[in-house]
């Protein structure tokens, strides 16, 4: 566990390098582990000099900061880019003087980034709304459908004395179950699309 919380705390500074990591940005990106036990070790590695520490007030405040950075990055590659879904801005970086550019260039890529994003959400919406509007139009035109069926259907039920009970009923059976099937069928379809 102790080598784990080692290598992370390692790999966590080297990739925010060359930058001074707050020891509330470690804690954070180290959840995994108690956050006792990371730092534990934090004053471990300084100990053993593979890594440097500053602690320092910020003025006119009780406020004390502590950050952390590797003794070297000599052997750390080092990430200028931060990549955003396939965009990439640069990492603002300590005692860089472009700072204020870099900052222009994140906030100009994060603005097409969500005009994009807004593109996207307009046509999944203009696609979404398309689909319903196709599926009542053919939902209405097959209640009409129905309707005409069953109209049409349906023939005068005339009672002939010659002819027992049975036998009307069955006739009468027969007249009716096909508008019933076809109904049951356009009750089927209207769950089926609501449910879509």
């Amino acid at each position: 566990m102790g080598r784990e919380i080692r290598n992370d705390i390692i790999k966590c500074l080297s990739e925010r390098g060359p930058n001074w990591v707050r020891e509330g940005i470690i804690l954070r990106d180290l959840s995994i582990h108690s956050a006792d036990e990371v730092k534990q070790y934090l004053k471990q590695l300084v100990g053993e000099k593979k890594i440097v520490e500053t602690v320092h007030r910020i003025e006119e405040t009780d406020i004390i900061v502590t950050t952390y950075a590797l003794k070297s990055y000599a052997d750390s590659p080092i990430n200028s880019n931060i990549e955003i879904n396939g965009v990439k801005v640069p990492r603002l970086m300590d005692r860089d003087l472009a700072r204020a550019e870099d900052t222009n260039v994140l906030a100009e890529e994060l603005l097409k980034y969500s005009k994009v994003l807004d593109s996207k959400i307009d046509k999944a919406a203009n696609k979404y709304m398309r689909k319903h509007a196709a599926n009542i139009i053919a939902l209405f035109s097959l209640f009409l459908a129905l309707i005409s069926f069953i109209t049409f259907s349906f023939k005068v039920i005339t009672i002939n004395p010659e002819i027992s009970k049975s036998e009307f009923l069955i006739y009468n059976i027969f007249q009716i179950l096909p508008p019933a099937i076809v109904l049951f069928v356009f009750a089927f379809l209207l769950i089926f699309f609501l449910k879509e």
